[in-house]
């Protein structure tokens, strides 16, 4: 198994990065600079734009998962999640490549007041994501969906093992390496389903 990350250079592709070597996975990273972050990790890394569909099918090469953990780095950033999903879509037509994407666990309902706070002030980021989300849906033949919720830069927790991708999620935060399994696991998962998945640990009543 080989996978094609995008959004190598960012805190949650390195630790994807991390954890795929520790599993010995085979790894490239399409970044927007060679020179790099991820370029330290000792996996290949090429220079490209997750964004232009001729560069991210260049890159696939024999991979048979991609993995995109984009996120945008400023505000000028809008629509990076929806471009990024077509620019796949394009990049995609017509492959069995799977499909594996970073969305936000803001988009489910609930929260309470504090749930519809955040949806509010992030309401421009959340219509790119779902954006995102439905052309995943619409265009791509094998695709998983995972929306994360707070991502914390803390070290993996004792319950990582315990962290699961399920359509019933109950976390509040997770950290970036325990996401990094989590994602890992799903884009290993070869069961032929799609669907979109939130972050559950096991034993916890849903909540």
């Amino acid at each position: 198994m080989s996978i094609l990350l995008l959004g190598g250079s960012g805190r949650t592709g390195l630790k994807v990065i991390e954890e795929a070597k520790r599993r010995s996975i085979a790894v490239t990273a399409l970044v927007r600079y060679k020179r790099g972050p991820a370029a330290t990790l000792g996996v290949e890394v090429l220079e490209g734009d997750a964004l232009d569909p001729d560069s991210v099918r260049s890159a696939l090469n024999g991979h048979r998962v991609i993995v995109s953990v984009l996120g945008p780095r400023t505000r000028q950033s809008q629509g990076l999640f929806a471009n990024a999903a077509r620019a796949a879509a394009k990049a995609l037509s017509g492959s069995s490549v799977r499909y594996v994407c970073l969305s936000s666990a803001l988009l489910y309902n609930g929260g309470g007041l504090i749930g519809s706070f955040f949806r509010w002030r992030l309401r421009d980021a959340l219509a790119d994501t779902l954006a995102m989300e439905e052309i995943v849906r619409l265009n791509l033949a094998s695709w998983r969906i995972v929306r994360a919720p707070r991502l914390t830069d803390a070290p993996p927790s004792p319950s990582g093992t315990n962290l699961i991708a399920d359509p019933t999620p109950n976390t509040r935060s997770v950290s970036r390496s325990d996401l990094a399994k989590i994602l890992l696991d799903v884009a290993l998962d070869e069961r032929e389903h799609t669907g979109v998945l939130g972050i559950r640990l096991a034993g916890k009543a849903h909540g």
